[in-house]
C-alpha cells in the first residue's frame, strides 16, 4: 500500500503524525511539495506554517519517505488553453499529475492520496483510476487511531480483488481450453495411428491369405494330375499290359514287383 501526501496534509500534522503514517504503508511526497516546504522554512506567511515546515525538514531525511519526481498528464488535470493560472493552481496540477503517475506505475497496488484540498480531490476523482483512493488527513488519523479503514480505501480494495479474481478466472479458462485442445489433438493423432495400424494389419493378412490360397491351388493341382496319371496307368496296364511294360521300360523306370508276378 502506498500513501502520497500534498502540502496541506503535511502542514496539518507533526512529527508524531508523520511517523504513524508510515505504519500504513510506503509514504511518498511529490518533489514539488518538498520544494514548497523548503521554501516555507524561510518565507512562510504564518509563523505556524514556518515552524511545521522546519519540523518536517528535520524529520524527512531519516524518515524513510520517498520522493516522486515523475508526472503523467491527463485531460482532466490540465488548465484550459490560454488560461492564466496562479502559483497555487500550478502547484495543484503538478501534485495531481505526480499522484496520477504514481498510481499508473503501481497499478497492482492501492495508492492512497491524502489531501485536504477539495479541488484536488474532485479533479483526481474525475480520472477514475481504479487503484487510487482519496482520503483526508483526519480520515487517515482516525484509521490509525481506531483501525477503521476509510470507505474509499475499502472500495478500492474490493475493486482490485474483483479484477484479480477475474484475471485468475480468465487465466484458468484459457489454460483449460488449451488442455482440451491438446487432448483433442492427441486423441485425433491416436485414432489416426490406430486406423493406420489396422490398415497395415489388414494388408498383411490379405497378403498371407493370398499366398496360402495360391499354395493350396498349386498343391491341389499336383494331386489332381498325379491321381489322373495313376488312374490312366492302371487302366492301361489292364487293357494292354504288353504295351504298358514296353513303354515303362522305354522310359527307363525301375521294374515293378507286379511284373515278376
Amino acid at each position: 500500500m502506498i500513501l502520497v501526501f500534498e502540502l496541506t496534509t503535511i502542514l496539518s500534522g507533526c512529527t508524531r503524525d508523520w511517523t504513524k503514517f508510515s505504519d500504513k504503508g510506503e509514504c511518498y511526497l511529490p518533489e514539488v511539495v518538498l520544494q514548497e516546504l523548503n521554501f516555507l522554512t524561510q518565507r512562510a506567511i504564518t509563523a505556524k506554517d514556518e515552524k511545521i515546515a522546519r519540523e518536517f525538514s528535520r524529520f524527512f531525511p531519516d524518515s524513510g519517505w520517498q520522493i516522486t519526481s515523475t508526472m503523467s498528464s491527463h485531460p482532466a488535470l490540465t488548465a484550459k488553453d490560454g488560461e492564466s493560472i496562479s502559483k497555487k493552481a500550478r502547484l495543484s496540477i503538478a501534485i495531481a499529475e505526480s499522484v496520477y503517475d504514481l498510481a499508473l506505475r503501481h497499478s497492482e497496488q492501492i495508492v492512497i492520496f491524502v489531501t485536504n484540498d477539495g479541488n484536488l480531490k474532485r479533479e483526481l476523482n474525475q480520472i477514475g483510476q481504479t487503484n487510487l483512493a482519496i482520503i483526508s488527513s483526519s480520515q487517515l488519523k482516525q484509521w490509525i487511531r481506531a483501525d477503521e479503514t476509510p470507505q474509499a480505501v475499502q472500495d478500492v480494495m474490493e475493486n482490485l480483488s474483483f479484477q484479480e479474481n477475474n484475471q485468475v478466472s480468465s487465466h484458468n479458462s484459457l489454460k483449460t481450453s488449451k488442455l482440451k485442445g491438446i487432448s483433442s489433438s492427441l486423441g485425433k493423432t491416436n485414432n489416426a495411428k490406430n486406423l493406420n495400424s489396422r490398415k497395415v494389419q489388414s494388408q498383411r493378412n490379405l497378403q498371407r491369405n493370398t499366398g496360402d490360397n495360391i499354395f493350396g491351388i498349386i498343391k491341389s493341382g499336383f494331386l489332381t494330375v498325379a491321381t489322373l496319371i495313376t488312374t490312366i496307368g492302371v487302366a492301361w496296364y489292364f487293357i494292354a499290359p504288353q504295351s504298358f511294360w514296353k513303354t515303362w521300360e522305354g522310359i527307363g523306370l525301375p521294374p515293378l514287383e507286379i511284373k515278376n508276378k
